[in-house]
């Protein structure tokens, strides 16, 4: 029998860190598998079935071992990635309930986050109108106050036509650094906050708001505005104050002011004529 052939049988016969993770759980050594199973993900060479089968592993040891919320914590690991995981057949019926009630609580979770773009120039208002993409059941508030203020604002989020959400931000005459959070009342009256929190809210710099001004169209509806009249011009009047002074001088002037075809509005033509 050749070396090679015989290398080949131990490698096929040597069994996966899963397996050999199963063969710890089977043996109740949760803490041995749990060690095995992290080392092989922290590696990331696992395909996305095995990573769902270890995990699941995980949280059944960690189920063994009464740890509950670090069960729990692997088991949304798994649905988070795939909603419609499956437990293996023989799962024992704890595991099975915990699992379950896992999946039920992500199906219900609420997710929030800032639509694009997410503020723009309110239409009534002196402010920012923001925007939000809000899923699940519920009422969205939007709690907020200005950095370094204690207290928040609870300001309830309309729904838009669109289906997003929305409420009002303030301006003033300088930027304002506002810090903010959502939070929504479930039907069943827990309150989750999506979207930060009161211990790390989002923020935001909302800069002066400008108020718009309507431009004056020409007879074109260019948008070009008019020309201003003729007496602020400073050439008007210096040619005003030259004839004075030449008629105190004993000089005869003629002023012949005429106003011809021109490049652009507001200018004109001005022609001195001198008699001597």
């Amino acid at each position: 029998m050749s070396l090679a052939f015989i290398w080949a049988l131990a490698s096929a016969a040597a069994p996966t860190p899963l397996e050999r993770a199963r063969t710890l759980y089977a043996e109740v050594q949760y803490g041995e598998a749990i060690a095995l199973l992290d080392s092989v993900l922290s590696q990331g060479n696992l395909g996305s079935a095995e990573r769902e089968q270890a995990s699941l592993l995980i949280g059944f040891c960690q189920t063994g071992l009464g740890n509950v919320g670090a069960a729990r914590k692997r088991f949304a690991e798994v649905l988070e990635a795939n909603a419609d995981a499956k437990l293996p057949p023989g799962t024992s019926p704890k595991i099975r309930e915990a699992f379950e009630k896992v999946r039920t609580e992500i199906k219900a979770r609420v997710t929030a986050k800032p639509a694009e773009p997410f503020l723009r120039p309110a239409a009534e208002a002196e402010g920012y109108t923001a925007r939000f993409i809000i899923s699940g059941a519920g009422m969205p508030s939007l709690l907020s106050k200005r950095e370094g203020m204690s207290g928040w604002l609870s300001t309830p989020l309309t729904r838009e036509s669109d289906g997003q959400w929305s409420t009002t931000f303030p301006s003033g005459k300088s930027d304002i650094s506002l810090q903010y959070y959502v939070e929504v009342r479930d039907p069943t009256g827990r309150v989750q906050s999506p979207l930060g929190s009161d211990i790390t809210p989002e923020h935001v710099v909302l800069p002066p708001r400008v108020k718009s001004v309507t431009p004056i169209a020409s007879a074109s509806h260019t948008g070009v505005l008019t020309s201003p009249p003729l007496y602020p011009r400073w050439w008007l009047w210096t040619v005003v104050g030259a004839v004075v002074v030449g008629a105190a001088a004993g000089i005869t002037a003629g002023v012949i002011v005429s106003e011809r075809a021109v490049a652009r509005p507001g200018s004109l033509n001005v022609t001195l004529e001198v008699a001597r």
